[in-house]
């Protein structure tokens, strides 16, 4: 699979407008955490539309980006004070939102970019996602099986903030997909 930097960029500005345009607060800036912010591409579209504090992440040196693993971020922070948590990462960000899950406690937006990554063209099953659906990570799973398992677990997997006391209170799935790349908007809150 090539890695091709936001070859969706509509697609990707249209979700994220949708959901900041619904959920804008009351005149405050919104809290944005990019974890896989690459050139910032999106959020320096976003930012000049919407007040926001910009908080971005990448394993490589950019300017306007803290060079930093975003998972080693999530599992090491001790809470999340952030209300707008893209995840836009090559291939599954399945690892990046349970970490996530696990720390956050206030209503919040995330942004997920869910690719299939390919290899020897099956599919290789995420381990966050499989445990999801209760198969060990030691058994063997044939890729063609984890691509199979792809769309059983999506949906179990975009409700992962339920384990952690969080409700979703709304799923959006943009109607443009590249290359079997699906773009979700979920707005979670905590359980009442």
């Amino acid at each position: 699979m090539t890695k091709t930097d936001n070859a969706a960029l509509d697609a990707k500005l249209t979700i994220r407008r949708r959901m900041l345009s619904k959920y804008q607060g009351q005149g405050m800036p919104w809290k944005v955490l990019d974890c896989c912010a690459g050139s910032r591409e999106i959020w320096k579209v976003l930012t000049r539309e919407y007040a926001c504090q910009y908080t971005g992440l990448d394993l490589k040196r950019r300017p306007g980006v803290l060079r930093m693993d975003s998972r080693r971020f999530l599992r090491e922070a001790k809470e999340i004070c952030y209300d707008v948590i893209d995840i836009d990462t090559y291939g599954l960000p399945w690892k990046h939102y349970q970490l996530l899950c696990e720390k956050v406690s206030h209503a919040c937006i995330v942004f997920l970019t869910v690719g299939q990554r390919m290899i020897g063209g099956g599919g290789r099953a995420d381990t966050v996602a499989m445990q999801e659906l209760g198969i060990k990570p030691s058994w063997p799973i044939p890729n063609t099986l984890g691509a199979l398992a792809h769309e059983k677990y999506l949906n179990i997997c975009l409700a992962m903030p339920y384990r952690y006391g969080m409700v979703l209170t709304e799923v959006i799935e943009s109607t443009v997909m590249v290359r079997a790349t699906r773009y979700y908007a979920v707005r979670m809150e905590p359980e009442t």
